[in-house]
């Protein structure tokens, strides 16, 4: 094989690498979500509400497993059910477009799988 060939085919490599390699996109890139900073309480607010949620999926688990006593499982579920149900109900009071009016659509868009957490806010503890 010539050298040439040879370098040719090596770019052709490099180039291949550093389209599928996650170095290639721009990691610097900054999304802004908000313009404002009641836009920015809102997404930290959503942010808030995701992680209840996940808490509460993670406490579920735990009880199911038995790896939670059970005094220790209903004052921690009625606890982050409390701060769940209270952000929700700010959130609510933003008016439409802006607050979380359905719980499923919430979920949806933002990737949270939380059937258990799901469940326990609908039954309640």
């Amino acid at each position: 094989v010539s050298l040439a060939r040879r370098r040719s085919f090596d770019r052709s490599i490099d180039r291949r690498r550093a389209m599928t390699s996650p170095s290639s996109t721009p990691s610097s890139t900054r999304v802004k979500l908000w313009d404002t900073n009641a836009g920015k309480k809102r997404y930290d607010d959503y942010a808030t509400l995701f992680a209840l949620a996940r808490a509460i999926e993670k406490l579920e688990r735990a009880y199911v497993r038995s790896a939670i006593a059970d005094d220790e499982y209903e004052r921690t579920c009625i606890e982050l059910m409390g701060k769940f149900k209270t952000l929700r109900a700010v959130l609510l009071e933003l008016g439409p477009g802006e607050g979380v009016p359905d719980l499923d659509a919430f979920f949806e868009a933002y990737g949270a799988h939380v059937p258990s957490a799901r469940r326990r806010l609908e039954v309640g503890v």
